[in-house]
């Protein structure tokens, strides 16, 4: 029912903002913000079945660690 709801919202989300970027012809801002709304929502619906995802954060202390040691 949650994902339902998500995909809802999104479909709700493209009917308000892509009907103004087509018109004014923003191909490259209609490119990123499908691609990065795609990603929210395929980050959403795993958060929702509960898949452990990667975190960030620990790139950056891997990153670093041989800088702080």
């Amino acid at each position: 029912m949650k994902i339902f709801l998500l995909l809802l919202a999104t479909i709700i989300i493209l009917f308000i903002d892509l009907p103004e970027m087509i018109q004014k012809q923003l191909k490259k801002e209609i490119i990123v913000y499908s691609l990065l709304l795609i990603a929210g929502i395929i980050l959403s619906i795993l958060h929702m079945l509960q898949v452990p995802l990667f975190n960030p954060t620990d790139l950056i202390v891997w990153m670093f660690r041989p800088f702080v040691e």
